[in-house]
């Protein structure tokens, strides 16, 4: 059978070098969803790792360099009969939004997300804090027992990190469905200083969290696409300075960019770039 290599080199005439790096960019992205069928991996997958190339603070160039290399490799296995189409086939960052050509997640089917969930109770806790206090997977290893306030109905996110990776703390409100739910958990937790069980390597309690989220829901696959749908309901309905607070943001220039998320005006941009995906 043909190897990836073979067709970068031999099918597409690119240079030793080039494929190198494409193939590199492949290994990075396997790796990401390993446990996982690549070849079975969809649209909304690949919006995913988009998410994670930006939490690693990847340019919108390094992020379509990784894309291009994608593309190539999913249409590689296409014409192995691997897969039947290519889901990074035309996806391209610019400006902050995603080319793109399917439905975006909406907060309502977050919340629609919760309540159908049916998970362990950590997992519903993990879920609840994701949807309705919008945290970063960052704040799970910080958050106490101590810091929920069932009386108030209030949980403290603390602070944390260095320099321009600081994490500003913000104390936030617990919705109704949360205040029974914590009730419960908190009588799991009895004695214990920490609010989760979190292992030393934070990706062995997400990603399974996340690939059990995504069977129900493919688009909610890791928690920078939850957080930006979340930000961008909040800066809806509430002001920018707000919103900077709730999200632990320490300049408002990084709550800023969340803006574009406006669901309704990025809805209206996608139609304009692709009219037939309307």
């Amino acid at each position: 059978m043909k190897t990836f290599e073979s067709y970068l080199s031999v099918d597409r005439g690119f240079s030793a070098g080039t494929s190198y790096h494409k193939r590199s960019a492949v290994a990075q992205f396997c790796t990401y969803y390993s446990g996982r069928d690549v070849s079975a991996l969809v649209y909304a997958d690949v919006l995913a790792y988009i998410d994670y190339l930006r939490g690693l603070s990847c340019s919108a160039t390094t992020i379509n360099r990784h894309l291009v290399a994608l593309g190539d490799y999913f249409d590689y296995l296409v014409g192995l009969g691997a897969c039947r189409n290519n889901p990074a086939q035309g996806v391209r960052v610019k400006k902050g939004v995603e080319k793109s050509r399917f439905p975006l997640l909406t907060y309502a089917c977050l919340e629609r997300l919760f309540a159908d969930y049916a998970g362990s109770l950590q997992d519903r806790v993990l879920l609840s804090l994701y949807v309705y206090q919008g945290i970063k997977s960052s704040d799970l290893r910080h958050l106490e027992v101590g810091d929920v306030d069932l009386v108030k109905g209030k949980i403290w996110l603390r602070a944390y990190g260095v320099g321009t990776a600081c994490t500003a703390g913000r104390e936030l409100g617990l919705v109704v469905p949360q205040i029974l739910l914590f009730h419960e958990w908190l009588r799991v937790r009895s004695g214990a200083r920490y609010l989760l069980d979190v292992p030393a390597d934070l990706s062995h309690l997400t990603r399974p969290f996340f690939r059990r989220l995504a069977r129900l829901n493919s688009l909610a696959c890791n928690a920078h696409v939850i957080r930006r749908v979340v930000l961008s309901h909040w800066l809806q309905s509430e002001d920018l300075r707000t919103v900077q607070y709730k999200a632990g943001h320490l300049k408002v220039s990084s709550t800023e960019v969340y803006q574009v998320g406006d669901m309704t005006a990025l809805q209206e941009e996608i139609n304009h770039l692709h009219p037939l995906s309307r």
